[in-house]
C-alpha cells in the first residue's frame, strides 16, 4: 500500500535530563522537538527522550515512506555526531488509509485523559483492573496550576483490523471518559520501528 498523509516520528536518544537543553539546540537545525515521556508499568519505569519530527506525503518534499526514513537517517547522523546515541526511529501513520495491525505494523491508540494529580494513582490502578492492555504513561513537564496533570493511557493493536481497533478504543474512550476527562483521542499506526523490543515490556 502506498501511504500518504500526515506522518510523525520519534528518534529515542540515550541521555540525561540536564542534556536536554543541548538537545532542544540541535533541535533548531534538525527542524524538530524535543518530547519527553515516561512509561510505567506496575514497578518497571522508563524514561524516553525523543526527538519528534512531522512530515506530509502527498504535498511538499516527501513522496514516499523511504523518503522519510532517509531523512530521519540523517537526524540521526547528525545526533550521533554531536554526541547522542539513537537507539530507535520509529514513524507513525496518522490518516487513513493505513497498514493493518501486525507485530511490525502495529495500530496505536493514546488517550489523553486531565484529572487532579491526587487521583493519579487510584486512576491507574482502576483502568489497570479494568482492561490490563491498558498501559499508562506522562511527560513529567506538562502540568497545570490548579495541581491537575495529563495522564496519557495507551492501548497497541497487533492484530485484527483498523476498522476493529478503532471501535475498540472507542469503547475504551468511553469507560475512561467516567473516571475522567478525555481530551483526546490519537490513533496511529505504526510503519516503522528499528527497536521493536525498546518498550516491548510495557505494551
Amino acid at each position: 500500500m502506498e501511504l500518504s498523509g500526515k506522518f510523525h516520528s520519534h528518534i529515542t536518544v540515550l541521555c540525561d535530563d540536564d542534556q536536554i537543553p543541548k538537545l532542544r539546540e540541535l533541535c533548531k537545525e534538525l527542524r524538530c522537538v524535543v518530547t519527553v515521556i515516561d512509561l510505567q508499568k506496575e514497578t518497571q519505569a522508563q524514561r524516553d527522550i525523543m526527538l519528534t519530527h512531522h512530515f506530509f506525503i502527498g504535498r511538499g518534499v516527501y513522496n514516499s515512506v523511504e523518503d522519510i526514513k532517509h531523512a530521519l537517517q540523517t537526524s540521526c547522523d547528525v545526533l550521533s555526531l554531536h554526541g547522542f546515541n539513537p537507539v530507535r526511529t520509529k514513524l507513525e501513520h496518522e490518516s487513513l488509509p493505513t497498514v493493518e495491525p501486525s507485530v511490525e505494523t502495529y495500530r496505536e491508540v493514546h488517550f489523553k485523559c486531565i484529572l487532579p494529580a491526587v487521583k493519579r494513582d487510584a486512576f491507574i490502578s482502576a483502568v489497570r483492573s479494568m482492561d490490563d492492555t491498558l498501559v499508562p504513561s506522562n511527560n513529567p513537564y506538562e502540568t497545570f496550576d490548579n495541581g491537575d496533570i495529563t495522564q496519557f493511557i495507551n492501548k497497541r493493536y497487533y492484530d485484527g483490523t483498523v476498522e476493529e481497533a478503532d471501535k475498540q478504543s472507542d469503547a475504551v474512550a468511553s469507560m475512561l471518559s467516567t473516571m475522567c476527562t478525555v481530551k483526546e483521542v490519537k490513533r496511529e499506526s505504526i510503519v516503522y520501528d528499528s527497536n521493536l523490543s525498546h518498550d516491548k515490556w510495557w505494551a
